[in-house]
């Protein structure tokens, strides 16, 4: 069996990917034999969804507090109106507290220093003792200042909805109502700020890069936190956004809640702005929910709304963001069922007797009452990159048994001596400490380019490309990796299955995306016999660099969302944006801990140029 497995490992392993690929198209089917996808239910039966009288009838305060907030708004309009906004907060009778933060920006010079301002409000639990909390949470976007829509209506619910809660007695958590400045830099620093702690990656415990503050009161340990963008003062569905920082996923009892609370109102929830289809079968709709959750979950690690930085500590946390679709006989809902809807959310939410622990944390959503739990998933990505364990266990044997034999032999004789890794130790040492050293490289090459004024991210482009050209000719150049490229080759398939499993676990959709393009490669390259086999791999091995790889992404993102741009505008902008790109994931990494950065240069870089010597190894 063994000779076998090692005669047609090549076709195994080709034939273990081709149904990795396949098994992903499965996964949205909800419906017949081949039933994946399964109905969403409540595993923490203390919510109690919907069990209770909604009594919320404040839509004229709502209406009132907006059209006052806009008023207020145009006379400060590139600063929040907090002044005004802790006004109303205080004439509830809470206790209103402003946060101050500091940004010192990592890249460039040491004086670019931001600074913000949070204003958060808590309403006591009368029938507990400050021992758990949740968090009613916006941002507040200036509307001559940010490109997002304005979330003044988000701001008016929440006004909205503290004072209707202030007036109710059964409370048994503290509720905080927070508004936040900067987006999720806010956000950030009032939870860094909470826990006392610093989350950046490279300055752990330090503030030398966000400098959180401090806060002058707290609420018990926080359970759930529900974030507002809601731009509609007329809405004809909600969207519930659930994606996290570096991956991570809210329980799914808590998305449960929110759109079964929707539903309950006639309001429709959406999940990745894709509306459920009335057929059940609809598998195309079911297929495009998926497969944009899993992009977005996979897109460099970033939330997709302020909630996303609740996760790491434990707080689950969703975003809820209004959506107005302009079609005939589209039912038009207003801020009454926001507040009913946001009732019922807190009501629930008060009911836990302990935190979120049932259910899925790791979980794909086809649609918003279907899931794809991770015992589903799991599989097919386990068939992709086996696919590289195959062709590792085919080559590792092909090591100590008859290298002359034709991979048709029945049967080969075994060599008395086993592979030596130590013939390949210090050149894979190598590869990983370039990898690693590149850490360090954004900030040195930034001190740089102001030296001599040049723009911080040109400056830090230049330096990675640059770096990235001479780290390949060093690796191609060193006389450290022996001369058995099969060994070479075991030990990075190996290394790329193992990092990709272990990304699995926390970020599916990250790890599998890596793997669908890796893997083919590294399974491919090995020394060229001919000239157009070598051309043929170096154009593989250019094609799929961690910065290729970039540039082809926002190449295909740019491309799907301005269709009608000329190819000239569409490589100007997908240059743009993948420098972006670099750098975001630079600088969040420095702010908030998105690993993006560190795995792309600690594990795909080292793969890749351990691909690269194998691609340019003399054949023997």
């Amino acid at each position: 069996m063994m000779d076998k497995l090692v005669a047609y490992a090549h076709w195994w392993s080709w034939i273990s990917y081709a149904f990795g690929v396949a098994f992903i198209f499965l996964m949205p089917i909800g419906y017949g034999v081949l039933e994946y996808s399964h109905k969403t239910y409540f595993s923490e039966n203390a919510l109690l969804p919907g069990l209770v009288k909604v009594e919320f009838n404040m839509e004229h305060v709502a209406r009132q507090y907006l059209e006052d907030l806009r008023e207020e708004a145009q006379k400060t309009p590139y600063a929040p109106p907090f002044p005004w906004i802790e006004a109303r907060l205080k004439q509830l009778g809470l206790e209103v507290y402003r946060h101050n933060f500091t940004l010192n920006y990592p890249l460039g010079k040491k004086n670019q220093v931001y600074k913000g301002d949070n204003i958060y409000a808590v309403l006591r639990a009368p029938r507990a003792s400050s021992t758990e909390g949740l968090v009613l949470s916006t941002p507040y976007r200036p509307p001559d200042l940010s490109f997002e829509p304005s979330t003044d209506v988000s701001v008016a619910l929440l006004l909205t909805m503290a004072k209707f809660f202030r007036h109710q007695k059964y409370w048994a958590k503290d509720i905080i109502f927070l508004i936040t400045q900067h987006e999720q830099l806010g956000m950030q620093a009032w939870l860094e700020a909470y826990h006392r702690t610093s989350c950046g990656y490279v300055n752990y415990g330090s503030p030398e890069v966000l400098d959180h503050g401090d806060l002058e009161a707290r609420a018990g340990s926080l359970q759930a936190a529900i974030n507002l963008d809601m731009s509609h003062e007329k809405f004809t569905h909600l969207n519930v956004k659930v994606e996290g920082l570096n991956g991570q996923l809210p329980n799914l009892d808590l998305f449960n809640l929110v759109t079964r609370l929707s539903t309950k109102e006639g309001l429709r929830p959406m999940v990745q702005g894709i509306e459920d289809s009335s057929h059940p079968g609809n598998y195309l709709k079911s297929l495009k929910a998926f497969v944009s959750m899993a992009v977005k979950q996979a897109a460099g690690g970033v939330p997709s709304g302020n909630h996303g930085l609740f996760h790491r500590f434990g707080i689950e946390a969703l975003t809820i963001e209004s959506v107005h679709i302009s079609k005939p006989r589209k039912r038009e809902f207003n801020l009454y069922t926001a507040g009913r809807i946001m009732e019922g959310i807190f009501r629930s939410l008060n009911n836990l007797l302990e935190r979120f622990h049932q259910s899925f944390f790791f979980y794909l959503l086809p649609s918003t009452s279907r899931y794809v739990s991770i015992g589903m998933y799991m599989p097919g990505f386990g068939l992709l990159a086996g696919s590289m364990l195959i062709r590792a266990i085919g080559l590792w044997y092909k090591c100590i048994l008859n290298a002359n034999a034709s991979p048709d032999t029945d049967k080969i004789k075994p060599l008395s001596q086993s592979p030596q890794i130590s013939e390949i130790f210090q050149g894979w040492i190598l590869c990983h400490l370039w990898g690693i050293m590149m850490l360090l490289l954004p900030r040195a090459s930034a001190n740089i380019g102001t030296r001599i004024d040049l723009p911080t991210d040109y400056s830090v482009l230049i330096a990675i490309l640059a770096y990235c050209i001479v780290g390949s000719y060093q690796i191609l150049k060193s006389p450290h990796f022996g001369q058995n490229w099969r060994l070479l080759k075991c030990i990075t398939l190996l290394e790329i299955s193992i990092l990709s499993s272990a990304m699995a676990l926390s970020n599916f959709s990250l790890a599998y995306i890596v793997t669908l393009f890796m893997a083919p490669v590294s399974m491919l390259i090995k020394p060229s016999k001919t000239k157009k086999a070598y051309v043929f791999s170096l154009i593989l091995m250019v094609l799929t660099h961690p910065l290729s790889l970039i540039f082809g992404f926002c190449a295909f993102d740019t491309a799907w969302n301005f269709p009608d741009k000329s190819i000239l505008d569409l490589l100007s902008s997908s240059i743009d944006a993948s420098i972006k790109a670099v750098m975001f994931s630079i600088t969040d990494g420095y702010i908030y801990g998105n690993y993006a950065f560190v795995v792309g240069t600690v594990c795909l870089l080292p793969c890749w140029l351990l691909n690269w010597r194998i691609a340019n190894e003399k054949c023997e």
